[in-house]
């Protein structure tokens, strides 16, 4: 659910910069650089928590490894688009990086972490 919510803003972003309201487009980037940052530090706490294997390869054909290490350079890149008003930058790290990787998260990653770890 906290996936699915991030999207939603994510999608509430680009609509707004679509609709040209920047102001409100960088005010809700605000909230989901915040969630990716709470995001990372979960899934932080996942690898100390939990013995799993991030070397293992995903059905998508990427390991939670490489995943987390994508996630955390779109995070980079967000906060240097960001920080140089790089509006069309942004727009696509959130709308064709940033979603890609979390649906991968929520579709294959999280339930293979689960799995691995019921076993």
């Amino acid at each position: 659910m906290y996936i699915d919510g991030l999207i939603s803003t994510i999608d509430l972003a680009v609509s707004f910069s679509k609709n040209e309201q920047t102001t409100l487009m960088l005010a809700v980037l605000g909230d989901i650089i915040e969630k990716i940052d709470s995001f990372i530090q979960l899934i932080t706490q996942i690898h100390q928590g939990l013995v799993i294997q991030t070397d293992k390869m995903l059905d998508s054909g990427q390991t939670i490894k490489q995943l987390e290490i994508h996630l955390l350079s779109v995070a980079k890149a967000l906060l240097l688009a960001k920080r140089r008003n790089d509006e069309v930058m942004l727009l696509d790290l959130l709308d064709y990086e940033l979603k890609d990787n979390l649906t991968q998260w929520k579709i294959t990653a999280i339930p293979q972490i689960k799995r691995l770890n019921t076993i």
